[in-house]
């Protein structure tokens, strides 16, 4: 859980203030002049919690935690570890894939949240 969840606080920190600052910047230029600028926060608001700040930690963590994963998973095969688990009667999937997944889906959704508060802060 800590590889997933605060080695990705760093990078989806950059992205969560970065994406408030962007579409609230973006959001003011393309609204002025078409409705009241007293809206923008409230339209800014339901963007980014609903679409913007889900999928864009979701890309980061799927991007970042996904290569590391891909990569020890990898060297593992390479250095024949999971074989040596299949000869100890170890279910390599169970032991090595079940703890990575459950921990990625216990931490996403905090991520979510704390990139959901980041963003509203950039914004």
């Amino acid at each position: 859980m800590y590889r997933i969840g605060v080695s990705s606080l760093p990078l989806v920190t950059v992205v969560s203030l970065f994406t408030g600052a962007v579409s609230s910047w973006q959001a003011a230029y393309q609204f002025r002049g078409v409705i009241s600028l007293d809206f923008l926060g409230t339209a800014v608001s339901a963007a980014i919690f609903i679409e913007l700040a889900p999928v864009l930690t979701g890309l980061v963590v799927a991007g970042r935690v996904g290569a590391s994963i891909a990569a020890e998973i990898g060297t593992m095969v390479i250095t024949e570890q999971v074989d040596a688990l299949e000869t100890l009667a170890i279910d390599p999937v169970r032991y090595i894939a079940a703890p990575r997944f459950h921990a990625g889906w216990i931490m996403l959704p905090v991520l979510v949240i704390f990139s959901n508060f980041l963003a509203h802060l950039g914004a």
